[in-house]
């Protein structure tokens, strides 16, 4: 429902500088074997509620959404090290909010950043991490190092093994594009 809910291009448009393109993958459009899946996200407010709503989450008279006496509310973990984080995490706020989401922003200090994902303790975290490799994803997403996110072990694992081990480029294009059809489509990460 998050995926859905996000309005890259408003981001895009609002909070950086002209120009800048909304993201279209887990994996920045100049990164080697990136792969367009813009389509996977696409806003969709109404399937984003639609996804809510079959799991239970009711709105509320406020509006926000709430299953079982509780109200349904994220906190957003993110730390200053880009001058776009605060507004960028402002505007997803309010698009949450519209489709019924609770959104709490906790600012922590760059230094807490690797303390935070080791610890666990968070809900959701703002990252801001690239390279010039699509490897980036494996050490980010697999479930055999350090696994910050909790993922469970699935074909995932299989594919950032094997794209970082291939040294057929063909192979290692369709094992990339695999990785990020998996991580965009489970919503390991909403970029």
């Amino acid at each position: 429902a998050i995926l859905f809910a996000i309005d890259r291009q408003q981001i895009a448009d609002t909070v950086f500088p002209t120009g800048t393109r909304a993201a279209t993958s887990v994996l920045a459009h100049t990164t080697p074997d990136y792969t367009d899946l813009s389509s996977d996200l696409a806003l969709d407010a109404a399937k984003a509620k639609s996804l809510l709503e079959a799991a239970g989450w009711k709105a509320g008279s406020d509006g926000i959404r709430a299953k079982d006496g509780k109200k349904l509310s994220l906190t957003i973990s993110w730390f200053p090290n880009a001058a776009t984080n605060q507004p960028a995490l402002e505007l997803v706020q309010q698009q949450l909010k519209a489709v019924g989401i609770d959104v709490v922003l906790k600012q922590g200090q760059v230094s807490q950043f690797a303390t935070t994902l080791q610890g666990g303790d968070f809900d959701l975290v703002w990252g801001n991490v690239t390279r010039s490799d699509p490897d980036i994803l494996r050490t980010s997403f697999s479930t055999r190092l350090a696994n910050f996110y909790r993922l469970p072990a699935t074909s995932l694992d299989t594919a950032l093994s094997g794209q970082a081990a291939t040294t057929d480029p063909a192979k290692r294009e369709q094992l990339v594009d695999d990785a990020q059809k998996l991580i965009v489509q489970n919503a390991y990460n909403v970029p």
